[in-house]
């Protein structure tokens, strides 16, 4: 669920209403994709051909860009016409939104075909997630701001229950998750990983080990390498 988000979503909703591009920025584990699909599931009746979700991370030549875009809306090549011409002819007449995922390590090249996307699609509309803006032109950036205090203790507190159900947090435990929420600053990833310890720790401990390590982790498998630690986040990001 996305905590803690409203405020955002309707800012970065005006964005698409103003600008066909919008690049989310922050740093590895600030919350730009959950944010993103949010705007996406709130703005999805603005375009009838679809909102499509595109996920880059995996991506490190920016060649395959287009390819995966393709991919995710269904368009397919033939012997008369090349991916990239079919791209261009099914997105030209349609109103839709891309969101394209972790652009920012296949960039500048990315920012390039974004462009062209956009000059020949006169009602495409594109939200990005990067580290960095695009720096094109008609491109307009956000940057993702911390969670509040409030938003970070829901959020702790959610995703905590979610681990150990039932969970009685009395007034020790509520001090303590406020002051974790403020020792990482308001970042939704590292406040994840730090609400997963409760399988072993109390908040109060949690918050004792914080000044120690950045290697806190989930143990959520499915989550993406880069996702599974603070240290991994900010490997990425590096």
């Amino acid at each position: 669920s996305l905590v803690g988000r409203e405020e955002e979503i309707r800012l970065v909703g005006e964005l698409l209403g103003s600008s066909r591009v919008v690049t989310l920025t922050g740093p590895g584990g600030s919350g730009k994709t959950r944010l993103a699909l949010g705007v996406a599931r709130a703005a999805a009746g603005r375009f009838p051909h679809g909102t499509w979700f595109v996920d880059l991370a995996a991506l490190t030549d920016p060649v395959l860009v287009e390819a995966a875009i393709a991919t995710t809306i269904g368009v397919r090549e033939s012997p008369d016409q090349p991916i990239r011409e079919a791209l261009r002819a099914r997105l030209r007449d349609q109103t839709t939104l891309l969101v394209l995922d972790n652009l920012e390590q296949l960039l500048p090249e990315a920012a390039d075909t974004v462009s062209s996307l956009v000059r020949a699609a006169p009602d495409l509309h594109v939200l990005g997630t990067s580290r960095e803006l695009l720096r094109i032109g008609g491109e307009q950036g956000y940057l993702v701001p911390p969670l509040d205090p409030s938003a970070g203790i829901a959020l702790f507190e959610e995703r905590a229950r979610s681990h150990r159900p039932g969970l009685v947090l009395g007034d020790e435990a509520a001090a303590a998750i406020r002051a974790i929420c403020e020792r990482l600053g308001g970042l939704p990833l590292a406040i994840e990983l730090a609400a997963a310890r409760v399988r072993t720790l109390s908040p109060t401990q949690i918050l004792d080990r914080l000044g120690r390590t950045l290697d806190l982790a989930a143990g959520t498998r499915d989550l993406p390498e880069r996702q599974r630690t603070l240290r991994a986040a900010i490997d990425w990001s590096h």
